[in-house]
């Protein structure tokens, strides 16, 4: 077996178990904050361009989340953010 293979640590654990890399949850958590930043910056330009939206939105389901209020977009920004 060459040096490489052997400096490799192995996936799994003597159970077969799959081993978590030490680092994994911190990138865990930068993703979650990255997707919710940008889930924020979404819903502030559907807020600040409310009017091309009611104008141009082609999404059967989203087209029917805001046309019973379209002033307000109740129900179309809390189902983008979900």
């Amino acid at each position: 077996m060459s040096s490489a293979g052997q400096s490799v640590a192995p996936a799994f654990q003597d159970n077969e178990v799959p081993r978590i890399p030490e680092h994994a949850p911190s990138y865990f958590w930068l993703l979650c904050s990255f997707i919710g930043t940008v889930s924020a910056y979404d819903a502030w330009l559907v807020v600040l361009t409310k009017s091309e939206v009611l104008r141009f939105e082609q999404n059967p389901v989203c087209w029917h989340l805001i046309k019973p209020e379209p002033e307000y977009l109740s129900l179309f920004l809390p189902a983008k953010a979900a």
